[in-house]
C-alpha cells in the first residue's frame, strides 16, 4: 500500500478546486477570448460589453470599479453583490 499522497492535479479543473465567492467582496478578474487577436475592441463589441456591464451593475450583481478592454481579454476590478456568486457574474 502507498502512502504517499497523490500528485496535484494540474491545469484548469484545479484551478476552479476550492474556489468561493463572496458578496461584498473585491475582485480583480482577467477574461481572455477564445481566440487571441480576437478584435473585442470594436466598437460595436465595445458597445455590447458596457451594456451588458451596465445591465449586471443595475440588477446589483456587481459594482465594477474600473476595467479596461483589450484586443483579446478584458481586465476588471468590482465588488461582487449579493444576488449570485462571482461564476455566474463572469458567465
Amino acid at each position: 500500500m502507498n502512502s504517499e499522497p497523490p500528485p496535484p492535479k494540474l491545469g484548469y479543473a484545479a484551478l476552479r478546486q476550492h474556489r468561493w465567492s463572496a458578496a461584498g467582496a473585491e475582485y480583480f478578474v482577467t477574461i481572455n477570448a477564445k481566440r487571441p487577436a480576437s478584435g473585442l475592441n470594436e466598437l460595436f463589441l465595445l458597445a455590447a460589453l458596457q451594456r451588458q456591464r451596465l445591465v449586471l451593475e443595475a440588477e446589483e450583481h456587481w459594482n465594477v470599479r474600473t476595467w479596461v478592454v483589450m484586443p483579446d481579454h478584458i481586465h476588471a476590478l468590482f465588488t461582487l453583490g449579493a444576488k449570485a456568486p462571482l461564476s455566474e457574474c463572469l458567465r
